[in-house]
């Protein structure tokens, strides 16, 4: 009986560490499917989703004369909270060059987030159908960049780091802290 435990266990270690080796390669035996994200110069309609009291509300680029800032987010993706101190820099440096608001996926513990984060910017949940699709949202965080006329200027999927972090701080002109360590 312990023999055949043995055995079991073994090949049980073989199959998982053979699927690790593939998954760091990049090889899945069944991959996510992730949508490409949105190309530069395509044009977007308004974004369509719920405020916090949950009503229906769109927010359109065409609205002002300053680009607007789209960040996508989520409660629970540690990677937005890591991100945090980088966005709430670009934030504070580009309020007056720039309109920023907040696209929460899901309205799960969304309202303790803002709260405990001190996330000073218009948030928005639950996008419609619609607006998911046409914005290929799913990945967190997502920064997207969207002129007067609604044509995509910028698409950064992920947070501040590497060469995200630089191309964003050459576009906005700021010097970004990082990613912090805690969420």
């Amino acid at each position: 009986m312990i023999w055949a435990m043995t055995v079991i266990l073994g090949i049980s270690l073989a199959v998982n560490l053979f699927l690790a080796y593939r998954i760091r390669k990049g090889d899945q035996a069944s991959p996510v499917i992730r949508p490409a994200p949105l190309a530069e110069g395509a044009v977007v309609s308004p974004i369509k989703a719920h405020n916090l009291d949950g009503g229906e509300v769109t927010i359109s680029s065409q609205d002002n004369s300053n680009p607007l800032v789209v960040y996508v987010f989520t409660p629970q993706c540690s990677w937005c909270g890591r991100n945090l101190s980088n966005l709430k820099k670009i934030l504070a440096e580009k309020h007056g060059a720039f309109r920023f608001v907040g696209v929460s996926l899901t309205d799960k513990e969304l309202e303790r987030y803002l709260s405990e984060k001190q996330l000073d910017l218009l948030v928005v949940m639950n996008p419609t159908a619609q607006t998911r699709n046409e914005y290929r949202l799913g990945s967190t965080p997502q920064t997207i960049v969207i002129s007067p006329n609604g044509r995509i200027l910028k698409n950064w999927v992920g947070a501040y780091s590497g060469t995200t972090q630089k191309e964003i701080e050459e576009y906005f002109g700021v010097r970004l802290p990082g990613l912090s360590s805690e969420n």
